[in-house]
């Protein structure tokens, strides 16, 4: 779930009236005291609220709203807080996109209200969208599995097609899938797709409960670059069926990504259906 709440505003009284008003809710706040940065941290952070002072230095709050074109389907809810809101002011905000407006000082229960019924709110649309492209990814991927294509070239096809797709935001054109054999429990490369040949022969055979960097793949998911081994940073996704682990899922990421929990969802239910297929020899 989303919690992130970016505070763009240049008092840090208000800042710290936000902080005291949702302390309790276990948000994850990040600040800006201008528009300029405010749109930097909105593009790195993605929150799930925007609070919006109108009148501050470099850029303001209109400035703001008109980098970010605030659509529809968006998955972000931007909340005006401002003690100098005319009537034109609250019209140009609520034409620009604004979800809500909240004259200062705000009521902290009248605001708590507001932002936890955002939050849901945007994380129900966010769950709703995700399963809707979920479910158009798997009948791409079931339609590779059983296409004309050589039994042997299928995986190599699958693997391909879920490293290029942009819902994954931050995966480079590499990947991997080991499948454990039965006969030594070694996990046992499958398939790849963009990996080198001298970090392809580091990778071959690994036992089944590690990652070939080295992480005990239950432990976590995301693993960090490992500079001895010249690997960098990527999701380490077991493959199950029946709660039976059968292989692993590896997808390479762009150096500095911030990895995402809506991103490891998606993956991971990918990664069950990749699990179905090999288990049926695809």
């Amino acid at each position: 779930m989303n919690n992130t709440i970016l505070v763009i505003d240049d008092e840090f009284i208000i800042k710290e009236s936000v902080f005291d008003a949702l302390e309790d809710e276990k948000y994850h706040f990040i600040y800006a005291e201008n528009g300029e940065i405010g749109f930097q941290k909105y593009i790195e952070y993605n929150p799930v609220v925007v609070l919006l002072d109108l009148r501050m230095p470099i850029l303001d709050g209109f400035g703001f709203l008109d980098k970010i074109k605030v659509m529809p389907y968006d998955l972000s809810s931007i909340v005006v807080l401002t003690g100098h809101g005319s009537d034109n002011e609250i019209e140009k905000c609520f034409s620009l996109g604004v979800s809500s407006f909240l004259k200062k000082p705000f009521n902290i229960f009248e605001l708590r209200g507001l932002v936890r019924n955002l939050v849901d709110l945007n994380n129900t649309k966010r769950q709703v969208q995700t399963s809707c492209v979920v479910q158009s990814i798997i009948s791409s991927i079931l339609q590779l599995a059983i296409s004309e294509t050589q039994s042997n070239k299928r995986l190599k096809d699958i693997l391909e097609f879920i490293i290029d797709l942009p819902i994954i935001e931050g995966v480079m054109q590499k990947g991997a899938i080991y499948i454990i054999d039965d006969t030594n429990g070694k996990m046992v490369l499958r398939e790849s797709s963009g990996i080198s040949s001298d970090l392809l022969t580091f990778c071959e055979n690994i036992s089944s409960d590690t990652c070939f960097c080295g992480e005990q793949i239950m432990n976590k998911v995301e693993h960090d670059r490992n500079k001895d081994i010249l690997v960098p940073s990527h999701y380490c996704i077991p493959m199950k069926t029946n709660d039976t682990m059968i292989g692993l899922m590896v997808l390479f990421l762009e150096d500095n990504y911030v990895k995402k929990s809506e991103d490891y969802q998606i993956i991971s239910e990918i990664a069950s259906i990749v699990a179905i297929i090999v288990r049926n020899k695809a």
